[in-house]
């Protein structure tokens, strides 16, 4: 579409929003942010104080517009104004579709877990997770978020299921299926320093069952995902772990 966009021209909103959501996978920010804030210019609320009475093309542009700003701005690492936008989205335009009502709720979940808001993280994280029209790698990093809360609130075994769990359900998504298999394996050998080596009841947890789950984890890990920034490391703590646990 960039041969043929000529800015002096007034564009729908779904045009606009496939060639700046497009610019915006490609790292092009800031033109990207210049294409949402041009459809809001295009598409002006005839009364700033009840958009909701505005012309429904309007609303669907401006929608649009505040949903793409917020996106652009979560991409520039400004995770606090990009949920007040994704907060105000929501607010106003509560029917827009599911998937982008997700987002939000991811962007807005991010910043409340940066603020140490996690009671507000939290359900917002698993309403993602038990969606079923949010994108996959969506859903990936919610479940990459909400174990790393887990973890920070002490929830051993449950951070270290869900953590394993991403590369199991999401290994489409490499980057979170690698950083899940890493912090899982990591979790592991911590907890193993705190259990008996073995134990009479096999159905016991000990330190030669989590070592031998962390091993695991770094090996499919480093089979999978070779570019993860975690490889070498992995690689480092199989080579020390394998001869442990055969």
């Amino acid at each position: 579409m960039q041969a043929a966009y000529n800015p002096q021209l007034v564009y729908a909103a779904a045009d606009i929003d496939l060639y700046a959501s497009t610019l915006l996978e490609q790292g092009k920010t800031e033109e990207s942010a210049q294409l949402y804030q041009k459809l809001a210019t295009d598409f002006p609320n005839p009364d700033p104080a009840h958009p909701e009475k505005a012309p429904q093309q309007i609303q669907e542009a401006q929608a649009v517009a505040l949903f793409g700003t917020a996106k652009a701005l979560q991409s520039q690492g400004q995770i606090a104004q990009a949920a007040a936008k994704f907060d105000t989205f929501k607010k106003l335009y509560p029917s827009s579709p599911a998937a982008k009502i997700l987002e939000a709720n991811y962007g807005i979940a991010v910043a409340a877990h940066q603020e140490k808001q996690d009671d507000t993280a939290i359900p917002l994280l698993i309403q993602v997770l038990r969606s079923r029209t949010g994108s996959v790698e969506l859903r990936a990093n919610a479940m990459l978020l909400h174990a790393k809360i887990q973890q920070e609130k002490n929830e051993t075994l449950p951070a270290i299921d869900e953590f394993l769990k991403i590369a199991l359900f999401y290994d489409s998504v490499p980057a979170a299926a690698a950083e899940g298999l890493w912090s899982g394996g990591q979790l592991l050998e911590k907890q193993a320093a705190t259990l008996p080596s073995t134990s009479q009841n096999p159905k016991d947890v000990t330190k030669a069952t989590q070592l031998k789950k962390a091993a695991k984890a770094y090996a499919d890990l480093i089979a999978k995902y070779p570019t993860s920034p975690h490889i070498k490391e992995a690689r480092a703590r199989l080579a020390i772990l394998e001869p442990t646990v055969k």
